[in-house]
């Protein structure tokens, strides 16, 4: 599904490890512990639970041809979660984008999803190129994990997001689910894309649907330009 490189070694993986059990294990006994302090904790577990959970996964680029049985085989689950602090797990052992190998790719997808194109087939994705030069990609990566992590886009209909690391651009991807129930979707997600990241109008950004990905193999090549329509200044009133 996706062009590959050498495969690296097993040490340059993006995660320092293949795979973090979130666990928590607190015994309360209720004859020692007030009733008041029980249910403290319980309210505080609910306030930190996800509205969904996440899966992390990771890749490297494969050779094209690639069919969907050898892209899944590829596919590495590093960890999944349910809560904040599950999630504060998992991130602090990722990699930073800028220590990722070139020709590898990192996932965050509600469930345990795959994050394929066939998976998705009335769906898309919005894509941001940015040039390694600029030295932003790790903090709009950030940024963009935080937001769905935190329901920030409001909208159910994304399923992940992805980050691709390339020789000279690096993407970041929002996948959203299906454009033929609410064709409008994809647009709102845009919209908020760029408020959350704040961008500005010079920035151009693209879309894919995945339907065009499964025929030229590809969720980069061929995707549509936009360019955000300028934000209309209105004079002050006051004198």
């Amino acid at each position: 599904m996706s062009e590959g490189d050498e495969k690296p070694k097993t040490e340059e993986v993006v995660a320092k490890v293949e795979e973090v059990e979130v666990e928590v294990d607190a015994e309360v006994e209720v004859d020692e512990e007030p009733a008041a302090e029980v249910e403290k904790v319980e309210a505080v577990n609910t306030q930190l639970s996800l509205r969904t959970p996440w899966t992390f996964y990771f890749d490297r680029k494969l050779p094209k041809p690639a069919t969907f049985k050898n892209y899944a085989q590829n596919l590495q689950k590093m960890g999944n979660f349910d809560t904040l602090e599950g999630f504060w797990k998992h991130y602090s052992y990722l990699k930073s984008p800028d220590q990722i190998p070139n020709g590898h790719n990192l996932f965050m997808f509600r469930h345990s999803l795959t994050p394929a194109w066939e998976v998705f087939p009335k769906g898309g994705t919005w894509i941001i190129k940015v040039r390694k030069k600029n030295g932003v990609i790790s903090r709009l990566w950030e940024e963009l994990l935080f937001a769905c992590v935190g329901e920030l886009f409001a909208e159910p209909d994304i399923v992940g997001v992805m980050l691709s690391i390339r020789n000279r651009d690096d993407l970041l991807s929002v996948w959203n689910q299906d454009n033929v129930k609410n064709p409008d979707v994809r647009f709102k997600i845009g919209e908020k894309l760029r408020e959350i990241l704040n961008l500005d109008e010079s920035t151009q950004v693209e879309y894919k649907h995945f339907e065009s990905a499964m025929r030229d193999g590809s969720s980069f090549r061929n995707a549509k330009p936009y360019v955000y329509a300028a934000t209309q200044q209105y004079p002050s009133n006051t004198e």
